[in-house]
């Protein structure tokens, strides 16, 4: 969170906060109740910035719900920013999961958030490293599917797709088709960059990949996607950089 926004916390009400308005394509598109499943290639700069302002945008319009893709028993996001900070370097996840969802971005990301928990904001940790994986994810989810609190889930794209897609595995199965099927409707976005790197871990192990280079209308920001791809939406985000674990 930038330190101008939190210092305007500090002093004004939660309808006065100071975020950068969001595209009107996209205000109009997430302007409703529904569960909002935003999906990214994990490790970049780019993806938590965006997850940073659709939250500050949404809270100002009542409580919001953030489920994130990190492993609860590893990440304490119950206090203030200082016990965070001091919990992340003695957890496993951080110090040695190198998988893009313990980057510094990240760890900005939640750091920043973490005030917010006083002005209506709920943050929970979904992630699952049991099988049936998606389903044990799903399930951790369940509970806040109806709350009063607008839930936003933010985590990988295959994740927050909203159909079981089996083009890989006659067995697959993607979290965002089990909340459908448990009557969430939820609106599924791809975060989609043109190009670019990012840190994750893929064949070769921990380090920074190459992006598929994609030509998409430079006039579009939202691009409609195919029933067949899971999603609802693409958010075309531009070209990203990696951003690197924050314990290393």
């Amino acid at each position: 969170m930038r330190l101008w926004i939190l210092i305007s916390l500090a002093c004004l009400p939660i309808t006065s906060w100071a975020c950068e308005p969001l595209p009107a394509e996209l205000e109009a598109v997430i302007d409703n109740s529904r569960p909002l499943l935003l999906g990214e290639i994990h490790g970049s700069v780019e993806t938590p910035q965006w997850i940073e302002n659709i939250v500050c945008n949404q809270l100002k319009k009542g409580p919001v719900t953030l489920a994130v893709e990190l492993l609860n028993s590893q990440t304490d996001v119950s206090g203030n920013s200082s016990r965070f900070e001091e919990n992340i370097t003695s957890s496993y996840q951080w110090n040695k999961l190198h998988t893009g969802k313990t980057s510094e971005a990240m760890f900005e990301l939640l750091k920043g958030l973490l005030p917010l928990k006083k002005y209506g904001l709920t943050l929970v940790l979904f992630d699952d490293h049991e099988n049936p994986r998606s389903l044990r994810m799903a399930n951790r989810l369940k509970s806040y599917l109806g709350h009063e609190s607008r839930l936003i889930v933010y985590g990988g794209n295959w994740h927050t797709k909203v159909i079981h897609d089996i083009r890989w595995s006659k067995d697959a199965t993607n979290m965002g088709a089990y909340l459908k099927e448990w009557g969430a409707n939820p609106l599924s976005i791809n975060l989609l960059p043109v190009g670019g790197s990012t840190y994750n871990n893929q064949e070769q192990g921990p380090k920074v990949y190459l992006i598929k280079e994609r030509q998409l209308p430079k006039n579009k920001l939202l691009i409609s996607a195919s029933e067949t791809s899971g999603y609802h939406w693409h958010l075309n985000i531009g070209r990203i950089s990696p951003s690197l674990p924050k314990v290393r």
